[in-house]
């Protein structure tokens, strides 16, 4: 009867192990992007903004956006102003950043092996800019959200 009890709760504990890999993992197939001049957005459904602060100074290297020695990505919505060389922010966020002037929002790390996969047109630019730059790194980068 004990065994029983024992293989009840060690099933009990890999199902929810199983159940929590499923509902906390990023599934790449989803996130989408879009490509406006050097800016690259993209959308993760059901994904929360990471809540990291971020800062450098943003940098335009050829085609490619940097924030720091990061290339950096922006939330759904955000374009390009080719006149003012700024990004635009919509959506959830308001406000721009001009190419020159020193960032400090919200946002997070990726590494660009286990992000870029299912971007499609998004993902090989920032792979091409991660290539191009010699970055390591990309960069969420969002405005933070007034209190």
């Amino acid at each position: 009867m004990r065994w029983l009890v024992r293989l009840g709760v060690g099933l009990a504990v890999v199902v929810v192990a199983a159940v929590l890999t499923l509902a906390l993992r990023q599934d790449p197939t989803e996130a989408t992007g879009v490509v406006n001049g050097p800016v690259v957005a993209v959308s993760i459904p059901g994904a929360p903004y990471p809540l990291a602060t971020v800062r450098g100074n943003l940098i335009l290297r050829g085609e490619c956006l940097m924030l720091g020695n990061s290339v950096v990505f922006w939330p759904a919505g955000t374009s390009w102003d080719s006149t003012s060389q700024s990004v635009l922010f919509s959506g959830d966020f308001d406000g721009s950043v001009s190419v020159g002037s020193h960032f400090v929002g919200g946002g997070g790390f990726y590494n660009p092996d286990d992000f870029l996969r299912g971007l499609g047109e998004a993902g090989d630019a920032l792979r091409d800019c991660g290539t191009a730059t010699g970055a390591r790194s990309l960069v969420l980068a969002y405005p933070k959200l007034p209190r």
